[in-house]
Order: structure tokens, then C-alpha cells, then sequence
């Protein structure tokens, strides 16, 4: 059984969909014995990021590509106590919008090299939606999600 944590990083909300909505492709698509759960990183603990779970990060980027406001005590704290997650496997799915080009998905850029200072284990690039693409971040997301799941297995 594949234990599998979504954490979402949220300003306006999106990202809370998009993991909701991630979380209910994988149910889908997964055999059953799944246990997928989905954490808004605003209240999440670091002790949540188990090492027999693979870790989602959904995340978007906020003003000069900074994380939301709401998950700032989180990454910093990721930052400062340091972690020690060798033998975690994670992906990131970043949204943004490429008009903002030097700052394009920074959000997920920053939680992605995070991980890989803590010695987490990336399973796949960083997934990208773009707010000024034509396509739908459920779309984006699903087919990222369905490689993930691929590589983990």
C-alpha cells in the first residue's frame, strides 16, 4: 500500500482545489489500499512529512515570487530545524503565470530545492501551470500526477 501526502500551498485558493482535485484522480486511478490524504501547509507540522508517504507539494507563487503568506512559519521552519529526509520521495506541481517570467512558479522552485538541501529524493521534474496558457490546471496537474505515480511505483 502506497501512502501518499498532497500539501498544498494556497493564496487564493487554487492550489487547495487542485489538490483536492489530485487527490481524487489518484483515488481513481489507484488500486484500492490507497491512503491519500491532502494538508494545507498553513497548519501542517513538519513531523507530517513521513518518510514511507510520498510527499506532493501543489504550491503557488504569491508577489515577487514568494510563497503564500500563510505557509512562510512552515518553509521556514523546513529551513531553520533542517530535517533529516533522506529516503523521502517527493514531486512538485508549481502555479503561476509566465508574464511573470523572473518569477514564473518560483514558489514550487523554492519548496523543490528545499527538499533537495534535506536530502529528499525527486521523483520527477517540477510540473508547471501557467495561469496565462490555455490549458486547465486540473488537466496540467492530472497528467503530471499520472507520471509521478508511474515513477513511485
Amino acid at each position: 500500500m502506497m501512502k501518499i501526502s498532497i500539501f498544498y500551498a494556497t493564496e487564493t485558493g487554487n492550489s487547495a482545489i487542485l489538490a483536492e482535485d489530485m487527490a481524487e484522480h489518484l483515488t481513481e486511478r489507484l488500486a484500492n489500499g490507497q491512503d491519500v490524504q491532502v494538508i494545507d501547509l498553513a497548519s501542517a507540522k513538519l513531523n507530517q512529512l513521513q518518510k514511507d508517504a510520498l510527499l506532493l507539494f501543489v504550491t503557488a507563487t504569491c508577489g515577487e515570487g514568494e510563497l503564500p503568506r500563510a505557509v512562510r512559519p512552515f518553509y521556514d521552519a523546513l529551513i531553520s530545524e533542517r530535517p533529516d529526509l533522506s529516503g523521502c520521495r517527493f514531486a512538485v506541481f508549481g502555479l503561476g503565470d509566465s508574464c511573470y517570467a523572473d518569477t514564473y512558479s518560483a514558489g514550487g522552485y523554492l519548496f523543490e530545492q528545499a527538499l533537495l538541501a534535506l536530502q529528499a529524493k525527486k521523483l520527477l521534474r517540477r510540473g508547471l501551470h501557467d495561469a496565462s496558457g490555455p490549458e486547465l490546471p486540473d488537466d496540467a496537474g492530472r497528467a503530471w500526477l499520472d507520471k509521478v505515480i508511474q515513477k513511485a511505483r
